[in-house]
């Protein structure tokens, strides 16, 4: 039976321990792949999301998401749905057209201003975040991570980084040592988040 993790699969890998079940395949790309994601900072797969914010009068409202957002699938202000034509979003804020009909009671309305309006979670994001592929350099990481843990003698470690479990993040490491493997890390470096947002995931 094939395990299949989020960026690899057993299958990617070539050294499993002859004794090595699915139990044991599993385990390592989970702790794998849970290695990048907190290296980086990041997740690189779609993931749905709802959320319950709070209005802040205003025409944008940041979402407050660790993730980049990349698609709103529904907004709802004070339990109505919004029509989609109502809004507009990018990767971490939802925006309100100014020229949404002003009669609409959900919306706060001051001047020529379409406001959310204020309350305490009163606005519903649904919609998915993350990255719309897994790209090829935290594929090639993950594989790496894997075959490392199966045999520590196939790559580079760092000199001065004292190897330990990856299901272990408790570690001090070097701002320059991300996993403790130099060939993982070489993939890795372009896709670490340089500022992430704090909010809810």
């Amino acid at each position: 039976m094939a395990y299949q993790g989020r960026y690899i699969s057993d299958s990617d890998v070539d050294n499993w321990p002859s004794d090595a079940d699915d139990d044991y395949k599993q385990a390592v790309i989970t702790r794998v792949e849970r290695l990048i994601e907190n290296v980086c900072n990041d997740i690189f797969y779609e993931n749905p999301f709802e959320i319950k914010i709070s209005g802040n009068g205003k025409s944008w409202i940041n979402l407050g998401l660790k993730y980049n957002v990349l698609l709103v699938n529904e907004v709802k202000v004070w339990g109505s749905v919004l029509s989609k034509d109502l809004y507009s979003y990018n990767s971490y804020a939802l925006y309100l057209n100014q020229e949404t009909d002003r009669a609409d009671l959900a919306f706060t309305i001051i001047g020529d201003e379409v406001l959310f309006p204020r309350g305490r979670y009163n606005i519903e994001v649904a919609g998915t975040y993350g990255k719309l592929e897994t790209p090829y350099g935290v594929m090639e990481a993950a594989k790496i991570l894997a075959r490392a843990e199966n045999d520590s003698t196939l790559y580079t470690q760092y000199s001065d980084f004292q190897q330990l479990k990856l299901g272990d993040y408790s570690f001090k490491r070097d701002k320059k040592v991300l996993t403790g493997i130099v060939e993982a890390d070489r993939w890795l470096r372009p896709y670490i988040r340089k500022k992430t947002k704090m909010g809810a995931v």
